[in-house]
Parts: C-alpha cells; structure tokens; sequence
C-alpha cells in the first residue's frame, strides 16, 4: 500500500496492488487466469492525495457502490473533477504516464471499487486475430465517470466467480478476456475497428474433435484457447460458433459435461466427493459443489443419498 515505500513512476500490472489505497478484498492473482487479473476494493471515505504508477496493462475501474467525486491530472497538468456513482467506470490506457488522484465520499455507502487489468499483448493479438489490425493502430481512450453496461457486466460476473469459486474458472476467464477485448476495440478505442463475422456455426467434424477432446480432458484445466485449437481457428470466433451450434458457450459446455459427469459417479461408483471433483476437473468439494448445486439443485452428498 502507498505510504509504505516510495512510489515508482512505473510498475507492473502484478505489482500494481502495492500501491493502491488499501489493500484487495478479492484478487485472481492466485487463479489460472493468464490475459486479466481482476481485484477487489474498500476504499477509504476520503483520500487527499495519491499517486498512481504507470503499469503496461490496460485497466477499468468499476465504481459498484457509494457515490464520490474524484479528481485526476497527469502529474504537473490541471484536475479534472467528476463525480462518479456505482455502475459507472474509468479506463486506463496501459503505458502511459503516471496520475494523481483524489477523493471524497458523497454518500454513506462503503466505496466498493473492482480492478479489471486486460494484458496488452493480448488484446493485440486479439486485434490482429479477429479484425487484421495492426498492434501499433490500437490505442485506447482515456475515459472518466461513464457508463458501459457491457464492461460493467464482465467486471460483475468474474467478481461473482471469484467470490462463488475462489479461484475461479479458467475457460470463464478466458471467454471474458475475449469478450471485453473485443468490445474495447469496437468501442473504446481512438479508431472504430471493425471485427469480422462468421455464420452458420462449426464444421461437424470439427466440432467433433473439440468435444471428443473436452471428453477426453474433464480432468484438466481447459483453455479456450486449447478448444480454439482443435478447431483450427481464433479463439473468439471459435467461442461464437461453438455457441452457435450447440446453444452453449464453451465453459457453459464443459460445466454441464462435468456435473453430467459426477452425477453418474455419485450414482454409479463408491468414490468419495473429493475424488469425484478430481475426476471431473475440480480441485476440491466445495468447487463441485457450488456448480453442482447451480445445476442440480441440490449438493453432491444429497444427490448420492437420493440414489
């Protein structure tokens, strides 16, 4: 936390969290998620001042409660005031220059804040992938206080996987990175990019190969880029035509096939819960047990003793 060392002009994404206003509530550090990283915050009623480093990530802050006014400048310009309320957000250019920040708290509300950090590279990779752009044509806008429904729905819903599954799921993670990368180049970049489209859902034999593979993998940690793969393409225009013919997204997909999966096991075998969730690509009980009881209604001990 500032106040604590002396505060770079620059640091890294992971590092980022050392000089924040208070420490995470939430974080996905410790998750599998390899193109984001999403934090949680409390922040104090009011802060006079604070410095905030440069990181190479792109960022979102997501205001989820209290109302506050909040002033920025780059360090040695002018602030800039705006007052902001929940479901309202600020974008961060990655690269940039550090910033100075402060702020009061207008309401009586906790100011509950989420850090969602997009990697660079991959949002380049994604331009190049889905719109053939080139990296050095994508920049970002700097944007205060505004509303973007979308972005606020990603931030909500993997704030909600960490909080249901304290780790999280990977191929969730994975989809959202490419659904907020995709965004953000169609709408919060200096030049609309326009992304292409594709119809008509995946080859059969292709989407053959990606399920046998999911069959064959439940145990594992699975990519959407692992998926993306075995069907010979991008892994965002995979994810739509992979929901297109099947009426699911790929880790809605594979959810289903692992709690199809256990319960077979529960009714079938005398393997124990925590093996169950093993077998199936959970690394403990409770993990299997939240999807679980999401789908089935019930938890994988009652499930077993009502057959």
């Amino acid at each position: 936390m500032t106040g604590q060392q002396p505060v770079p002009k620059k640091t890294s994404t992971l590092a980022f969290e050392e000089y924040t206003s208070s420490s995470p509530v939430l974080s996905s550090v410790h998750a599998d998620w390899q193109n984001l990283l999403l934090r949680t915050y409390i922040e104090p009623a009011s802060l006079d001042y604070l410095l905030v480093p440069a990181v190479p990530d792109p960022y979102i802050v997501l205001q989820v409660a209290g109302t506050t006014t909040v002033s920025l400048r780059e360090e040695g310009e002018s602030w800039s005031t705006v007052q902001v309320h929940p479901g309202e957000l600020f974008f961060t250019t990655g690269g940039g220059n550090p910033y100075e920040v402060r702020w009061r708290s207008e309401s009586d509300e906790l100011i509950e804040t989420v850090h969602l950090h997009l990697n660079h590279q991959f949002l380049a990779r994604t331009g190049e992938q889905v719109a053939e752009i080139n990296p050095s044509r994508i920049e970002l806008l700097e944007r205060s206080g505004i509303r973007d429904p979308f972005v606020e729905q990603i931030c909500s819903m993997l704030k909600q996987e960490l909080e249901q599954q304290e780790i999280g799921s990977k191929l969730y993670a994975d989809s959202a990175a490419q659904l907020l990368a995709v965004h953000l180049l169609r709408h919060h970049c200096t030049i609309e990019h326009q992304v292409k489209e594709y119809q008509g859902g995946l080859p059969q034999n292709r989407l053959c190969r990606v399920t046998d593979y999911i069959q064959a993998h439940l145990e594992t940690t699975i990519s959407l880029d692992d998926l993306a793969q075995q069907a010979g393409m991008s892994s965002y225009h995979f994810a739509r035509l992979f929901k297109q013919s099947t009426g699911e997204s790929p880790n809605q997909y594979v959810v289903r096939l692992r709690i199809e999966t256990a319960q077979r096991l529960l009714r079938e075998t005398n393997l124990g819960v925590l093996d169950v969730a093993l077998s199936v690509g959970y690394n403990s009980p409770s993990h299997l047990a939240t999807q679980f009881k999401r789908l089935v209604g019930v938890t994988p001990s009652a499930y077993r003793h009502s057959h």
